[in-house]
């Protein structure tokens, strides 16, 4: 555990910060919740232990203001500490999530840089559990032409890590949240698509470039969690493990996803269509480390989004 610092966020890194209403840790799930099969739920015992909960969540572009803020209200309502999500780029959502979840009397902060590519990918983190030491943003790649077939646009804009690094209050632990989005249409049954050799290419980027940040990251000590949409079915690259994708590029860093550990959920992260409901691409994923212990996963069915939020439990020890 690193020394607890309390730290102004720079005016370079950029951020705003953001809020909104939860209940206590502990508060029961919403009805649409989709409980993991088989997952684990163990009671802390010790008075330095404490939960808490990461999300990842894709709100698909078409989405209107209006729904982005009534998902993440309704995400954040089922006690989420963290929120890494993808797809929020455009004034009208920032402006939004500025003014109804990161008020000055809201419960979260919000880390969003200030160009367009970086603010795509926010993270927001209960105020009264975390202080925030530092954030920043690392570019990846520039716009990138990727051809015209395959999900998206044919040209794919800047690629960012955006990160957040947390004082837990309770513990004192240092925790850094890595949140990123990578490009699309990149796997077909576990393997890479060779049919996109400019995507590979930016994948490969994106992969080298997250995993030095956990690297360097790691040397400090201390706890690293990663959220994103990864664009890889998690059920088919933990088989496969090509050393393209995640499961092969974070385990080499005992950076594993929730799944490894609390069991494959039902449901899919990713709805393309109704006979094929099992896509999980969107994963939060811990470094193995003495502080930290996955407790219980949901996958979150009734939101407004192509994609369905992922939210984790963890335990954190002093």
């Amino acid at each position: 555990m690193l020394k607890s610092r309390r730290l102004a966020v720079l005016a370079s890194a950029g951020g705003l910060l953001l809020v909104s209403a939860a209940p206590a840790l502990g508060a029961p799930l919403s009805p649409s919740a989709v409980v993991t099969p088989g997952a684990v739920t163990i009671e802390e015992t010790t008075a330095t232990t404490a939960s808490v909960v990461v999300a990842t969540y894709n709100l698909r572009h078409a989405l209107s203001v209006n729904a982005v803020v009534g998902d993440l209200k309704a995400l954040a309502d089922t006690g989420v500490d963290v929120m890494g999500l993808q797809e929020m780029g455009g004034r009208d959502r920032e402006a939004a999530v500025a003014e109804q979840l990161a008020c000055s009397s809201c419960q979260f902060d919000v880390y969003m840089p200030n160009e367009a590519g970086q603010r795509a990918t926010p993270i927001l983190y209960r105020r009264s559990m975390f202080s925030l030491l530092s954030a920043g943003t690392q570019k990846i790649s520039n716009a990138t032409y990727v051809g015209p077939s395959g999900a998206g646009p044919s040209t794919v804009a800047a690629k960012y890590l955006n990160y957040v690094l947390l004082d837990h209050r309770v513990t004192g632990q240092d925790i850094y949240v890595i949140n990123s989005h990578t490009v699309a249409s990149v796997e077909v049954g576990g393997e890479p698509n060779y049919n996109h050799p400019e995507r590979l290419r930016l994948y490969r980027k994106h992969m080298d470039r997250l995993s030095a940040m956990i690297n360097e990251f790691k040397a400090t000590g201390a706890a690293v969690f990663t959220t994103g949409d990864f664009n890889v079915n998690y059920r088919l690259d933990s088989v496969v493990r090509h050393w393209r994708f995640p499961y092969y590029n974070m385990s080499q860093l005992g950076v594993f996803a929730s799944y490894k550990f609390l069991g494959m959920p039902e449901y899919g992260t990713h709805v393309r269509k109704a006979s094929n409901d099992t896509r999980l691409i969107d994963y939060v994923s811990s470094l193995t480390h003495a502080a930290v212990v996955p407790k219980e996963q949901t996958v979150l069915k009734g939101y407004s989004s192509d994609h369905r939020p992922v939210r984790v439990r963890y335990a954190i020890t002093q």
